[in-house]
């Protein structure tokens, strides 16, 4: 067993990572707050799945991305919209026949405009 002792800071990746996965926490406690109260009003859709987890992690990435981008609501923002809007628009698609409800395609294509729109903030 090694003698060198363990760092007391954690990384920039350790501190990203818990952040991402508290944020995914956070995520799941707002889709059932807006699930509840978009059920309250009559809806039916799915939109705030992607809202509410988008919503969860950027708000908990935009605490350690701080150090990289400014102003951190951007951060909050893209998350949340590149998330949402697929989910969104697959409502959209159910609500006129088009398509059927897909969660992983729209998780899918969430999480790769979620990469586009954090990428360019980072530039």
């Amino acid at each position: 067993m090694s003698t060198e002792a363990m760092p007391s800071e954690p990384t920039a990746f350790h501190r990203w990572v818990r952040a991402t996965t508290l944020g995914w926490l956070l995520g799941f406690v707002l889709v059932v707050v807006l699930s509840i109260a978009w059920d309250q009003i009559g809806g039916g859709a799915q939109f705030m799945v992607g809202v509410g987890m988008g919503g969860g992690v950027g708000f908990m990435q935009a605490r350690v991305v701080g150090e990289w981008a400014k102003p951190t609501r951007r951060w909050i923002w893209a998350t949340t919209v590149g998330m949402g809007l697929p989910f969104l628009l697959w409502d959209l698609g159910v609500a006129v026949g088009l398509l059927a409800f897909s969660l992983p395609l729209c998780v899918v294509a969430g999480s790769l405009l979620v990469g586009v729109l954090q990428s360019v903030l980072l530039r």
